[in-house]
């Protein structure tokens, strides 16, 4: 009887297991759904209240987008502000206001220093920065060895629809073109 008993036991520590995956990833797949946004079709990878998380992976081109609906115009502009400032910060080479132990500074070439451009259009707006990333896709690599991709890092204001949207965008070395048509079809034709 014993035995028995610690045969079911094991029966169902090995079925379990199974299960408990093959259900996950069937909810997991009936929970994300396909946007097409700007030419791309972009995962949904999660929706929280009011922010939606789209994902794009294929032909050398990775994108990241975060949708902030429902955000008035001074609490975005606030929010855009802050990180473009923190970003630019992180490679201008004057002397840090703090001089504590650890100070963040990244002395980087011209040629791969991060470029800063604006847009204006009818229903919005859009600020971001053409810069390289590495391997892991971290923008603003300074180092030639480790430059990987192409990246975008951007912010754009929709203010008819009260929505912001931070942009990160990853193509590889070679695909100039691609991330300059990218650039080109963001607009406020967001859901």
């Amino acid at each position: 009887m014993y035995k028995k008993g610690v045969y079911l036991i094991k029966k169902i520590a090995l079925i379990l297991p199974i299960f408990l995956v093959l259900s996950c990833t069937i909810g997991l797949k009936g929970n994300s759904s396909s946007k097409n946004l700007w030419g791309y079709d972009f995962n949904e990878s999660k929706s929280e209240m009011s922010t939606i998380f789209l994902d794009y992976n294929k032909n050398g081109e990775k994108i990241e987008l975060v949708i902030m609906k429902n955000i008035e115009e001074r609490f975005a502009k606030e929010i855009i502000d802050n990180k473009i400032l923190l970003f630019k910060t992180a490679f201008q080479s004057e002397r840090p206001s703090y001089l504590g132990k650890f100070v963040w500074h990244v002395k980087c070439p011209e040629e791969l220093l991060p470029k800063y451009s604006e847009f204006e259009f009818e229903e919005g707006h859009l600020k971001s920065f053409f810069s390289f990333a590495d391997k892991n896709y971290v923008a603003g690599t300074c180092s030639e060895e480790k430059t990987k991709y192409n990246s975008i890092y951007g912010f754009l204001y929709c203010s008819k629809k009260e929505s912001m949207v931070e942009i990160h965008y990853f193509s590889e070395l070679d695909m100039k073109e691609e991330t300059n048509n990218f650039l080109g079809e963001i607009n406020c034709e967001i859901y």
